[in-house]
């Protein structure tokens, strides 16, 4: 399938079929995570009070991991971004790097916390539908971490 001679690299078809399988069970395996923990919250959020049919909620609920999700995108691929910044050493990277990945996670709940509210979950109500929220948003930004700090 590819080789290259410069490098001492060979990868034929099972290689190849080896690692898409992977890639797509971990896929697989993180939407129904994902899916459990947005119907989980949407299903207590119409037990709290919620004013929409589980469907809705769920569509609705499914945003909040949005903000996590392409965070950790930017920063587990754009390694070059923080070239400029290893200049001040590996801890300004990382601090800048953990800083970012929060905020993420952060504007995540925010975003989980103003969905319930707009489906009238009452302020004292809200804590029990975004606990799964926060576990999705905590499997994403998990899922992410090799790639953003390494092992």
């Amino acid at each position: 399938m590819s080789v290259h001679p410069q490098r001492r690299e060979v990868f034929n078809w099972l290689d190849f079929g080896m690692i898409v399988g992977f890639m797509l069970g971990v896929m697989l395996l993180l939407a129904a995570l994902l899916a459990f923990t947005t119907w989980l919250s949407a299903w207590l959020a119409g037990r709290q009070g919620g004013d929409r049919e589980l469907a809705r909620r769920f569509v609705e609920l499914g945003y909040q991991y949005a903000p996590v999700a392409m965070v950790s995108l930017v920063l587990g691929l754009g390694g070059e971004l923080f070239t400029p910044l290893q200049a001040l050493g590996a801890e300004v990277v990382s601090g800048t790097k953990l800083l970012l990945f929060l905020l993420g996670v952060g504007w995540s709940l925010h975003l989980g916390a103003s969905i319930l509210r707009r489906q009238g979950i009452a302020g004292r109500h809200l804590w029990l539908p975004l606990l799964p929220g926060v576990s999705g948003s905590l499997l994403v930004g998990l899922a992410w971490w090799p790639a953003i700090f390494g092992l």
